[in-house]
């Protein structure tokens, strides 16, 4: 019986990990559209805001991540805290265009 409890939650980590990966990447297709700039290359070149919307996609995932091993809700917190950190990268680059068309 163990053993069919713990597959059960090997297979749900996998979905879960496969559901992040997948929105970690439509969200990061989405963006690149969404922005005429090549998004790797301004990481390279420090421009902070880019890294700003990275850094919040992954500090989404990371709470989303640790939530759910606390509260064994896979992958469902996971992916309400990645959706948080993709919306909040992307406001800060909303705040970002709007600052920089009032100078």
């Amino acid at each position: 019986m163990e053993a069919g409890i713990i597959m059960a939650n090997f297979v749900y980590a996998i979905f879960g990990v496969i559901l992040t990966l997948i929105f970690m990447l439509l969200g990061f297709k989405l963006f690149d559209r969404v922005t005429p700039f090549d998004t790797s290359k301004q990481l390279s070149d420090n421009n902070i805001a880019v890294g700003i919307v990275v850094g919040s996609i992954f500090i989404g995932l990371g709470i989303g991540v640790y939530l759910d091993r606390r509260f064994d809700t896979t992958p469902w917190l996971t992916l309400v805290f990645l959706g948080f950190g993709i919306a909040a990268g992307y406001r800060n680059i909303g705040l970002a265009i709007k600052k920089s068309r009032k100078l």
